[in-house]
């Protein structure tokens, strides 16, 4: 089990911006370091590295300016190793056909299929935010004017007061 004292000491240096600084910066909760720890074992260095690096997208996500740009970062990365996930789960389910593994490969299959189904979801979700970006800026203008000329097909100008 990692020392989560030296984590955040670590992750303050890491990534965080100097104290008193007027940029919000979140950090992680002990329980958030827990869960993290839970799914991983290692060494204090690796763990102070993916502390940080989950500290880093958070910042990036809770940054106002760079808020849109960081979520199609992280779609982007998520996208991308979820289809490596997808390869890797295929070869491996095909060796096991060759092997005639009937068990190994009905497991991969699921496990491929769930995989599968966490990329479509990922590239829909990119295809929306893609589709969002090229939508045109509405502009208002609000104001007052005193008089209004209107051309009624044909009939001539009709001054509105």
């Amino acid at each position: 089990m990692t020392d989560h004292a030296e984590i955040r000491h670590r992750i303050a240096r890491v990534d965080g911006a100097p104290p008193g600084t007027s940029k919000a910066r979140l950090g992680l909760s002990p329980l958030d370091l827990l869960a993290l720890d839970q799914f991983v074992r290692a060494t204090p260095d690796a763990a102070t590295a993916l502390h940080g690096q989950v500290v880093a997208w958070a910042n990036a996500l809770y940054d106002r300016d760079d808020r849109d740009n960081a979520r199609m970062r992280m779609l982007a990365r998520a996208i991308a190793t979820t289809r490596a996930k997808c390869l890797l789960l295929e070869s491996k389910r095909d060796e096991c056909l060759t092997r005639r593994d009937a068990e190994g490969v009905l497991l991969l299959q699921k496990v491929l299929l769930g995989e599968t189904r966490q990329l479509a979801l990922l590239m829909a979700e990119h295809r929306l935010a893609c589709a969002t970006e090229r939508r045109a800026a509405v502009n208002v203008a609000i104001g007052h004017v005193g008089a209004v000329n209107i051309a009624a097909g044909g009939r001539g100008e009709h001054d509105v007061p």
